[in-house]
């Protein structure tokens, strides 16, 4: 699957992308656990050093944590 040769970053934007895009990664045990992973060191990365992520990718984040939390 070519969401799986994807970095973080690239991965958690391209669930980002379309409903389609996040669905896939949300049902894909290994993309979710990476998503869920990359997000949690994001936030503890954000509290170490708060101005290095803009308020647009804490709101993207947080949204993306929630969607992937549902399941």
């Amino acid at each position: 699957m070519i969401l799986s040769k994807l970095d973080n970053q690239s991965l958690l934007n391209a669930a980002q992308v379309s409903k389609t895009w996040l669905s896939i990664t949300k049902s894909t045990f290994n993309l979710r656990q990476r998503v869920r992973r990359y997000i949690r060191y994001r936030n503890k990365l954000s509290q170490i050093h708060p101005k290095t992520k803009s308020s647009y990718t804490n709101h993207s984040l947080l949204r993306l944590h929630q969607f992937h939390s549902r399941k």
